[in-house]
């Protein structure tokens, strides 16, 4: 009896055991805290520059900008082969469409046309951002939609359009100077990138060359591994 009385005391004990053990495991610790979060965010500042601004434009000191001569470079954007020439026709046209967006207008250009378009990146966020490739976006002749395509930095690259054989074919090759790709831009950094145009071959007479350049910023800490 005895025996049986020592059992059942250290059963008793046991699930006394049990039962400590069960409300410390379930025990709930509540902490209240307010995070705030920053925003990524850039723009083109408004100072866009162009190697050929336009006929008898005095923008530069109140001059004629001596620059608005015509330049050339051979196919393949080599920058060794760019030279100026002596007439002032051909002209390019920037506007900004929007803070991240700029159109680009070729006027009265011809085979052989080349400019350079200097423009600002702006970092007007909160936190480091890095930027990513470019884009650019043209309609294409066939469908009439807009394509935006990727610009890998110092790479060229064709936009098609109308030619003068009266199909399509490449007109216009751009390459991105500035490869700022995955470079990291701290709030209120400010950022110079050059963009190269060059009118080709195909290119048709009496014809408006127009598209638009934009880029792409990500959290400085996530930017892509490949």
């Amino acid at each position: 009896m005895k025996k049986l009385g020592f059992l059942i005391l250290a059963l008793v004990l046991v699930m006394g055991t049990m039962g400590v053990g069960y409300s410390m495991w379930t025990q709930t610790i509540k902490v209240n805290g307010t995070v705030s979060t920053g925003n990524v965010s850039w723009e083109f500042v408004p100072t866009e520059t162009s190697l050929d601004p336009g006929p008898n434009y005095t923008g530069y000191g109140g001059n004629v900008y001596a620059g608005s001569l015509d330049w050339t470079i051979a196919n393949g954007m080599n920058p060794t082969t760019i030279q100026q020439l002596t007439k002032n026709i051909g002209w390019t046209d920037v506007t900004q469409v929007d803070s991240q967006h700029l159109n680009v207008t070729l006027n009265n250009v011809y085979p052989g046309y080349y400019n350079d378009i200097d423009m600002h990146f702006y970092n007007n966020g909160t936190i480091p951002i890095k930027t990513f490739q470019p884009t650019l976006t043209y309609t294409d002749p066939t469908t009439g939609l807009p394509v935006t395509i990727l610009v890998p930095a110092g790479t060229v690259v064709e936009i098609p359009g109308n030619d003068q054989y009266g199909g399509v074919s490449d007109v216009i090759e751009v390459r991105w100077m500035a490869n700022l790709t995955g470079v990291q831009w701290d709030p209120g950094q400010e950022a110079e990138v050059s963009w190269g145009i060059h009118i080709l071959e195909a290119a048709k007479q009496n014809s408006n060359y127009t598209f638009t350049f934009s880029d792409e910023a990500v959290n400085w800490n996530e930017y892509p591994s490949s």
